[in-house]
């Protein structure tokens, strides 16, 4: 899932310090009956395309020239988001955003 870190820090018109934020809940709630259920919770990591750039941009150029379709380059860089950023990123996520950042279909 993608987040969009300007949005998910501002409360109105008031902006909330990113480094404060530290752990995130996701809770699921049902109105009708007034309830709220904790489901998980989570550490977002939000890199910037330049960041993104600098460290995917050469992977994916280098497996491009290996002739990888697109699902066995999402699961690389699955695989490195896992590995350097314990994160788990949405496979169709990954592969809607080589499709929009660099035509990959």
């Amino acid at each position: 899932m993608f987040i969009i870190q300007d949005s998910l820090f501002q409360l109105g018109s008031t902006r909330i310090n990113v480094q404060q934020a530290r752990d995130f809940e996701i809770f699921y709630t049902d109105t009708s009956k007034q309830a709220a259920q904790k489901l998980s919770n989570f550490f977002p990591v939000f890199l910037n395309d330049a960041q993104l750039e600098q460290e995917i941009g050469p992977m994916i150029r280098a497996l491009q020239t290996r002739e990888i379709n697109a699902e066995s380059l999402a699961d690389n860089i699955i695989a490195y988001f896992n590995e350097f950023y314990e994160a788990q990123p949405v496979k169709l996520d990954v592969m809607d955003w080589l499709r929009e950042k660099y035509g990959i279909r």
